[in-house]
């Protein structure tokens, strides 16, 4: 919900998705920012996922967000 609050009032944020659709739900902020899953199976509209332990999310590395946040704050 934070997210979309802040979203709606225009504040830049950096949303991270990993098996749900940023397309469906992600900010709107002008100055905002996506980083996602690049799995082929993104985004998962199946009840339980094929990979254990949220493998996703795992590939996203702290350095592809911080790297993202640094342009949102530039």
């Amino acid at each position: 919900a934070a997210l979309h609050f802040a979203s709606a009032v225009n504040t830049p944020t950096v949303a991270i998705f990993g098996i749900t659709d940023p397309i469906l739900y992600g900010p709107v902020a002008e100055k905002s920012r996506v980083v996602a899953s690049k799995r082929d199976c993104v985004p998962c509209k199946k009840p339980s996922c094929i990979y254990l332990h949220n493998d996703c999310m795992k590939d996203i590395s702290v350095d592809e967000v911080f790297s993202v946040l640094k342009e949102v704050l530039s």
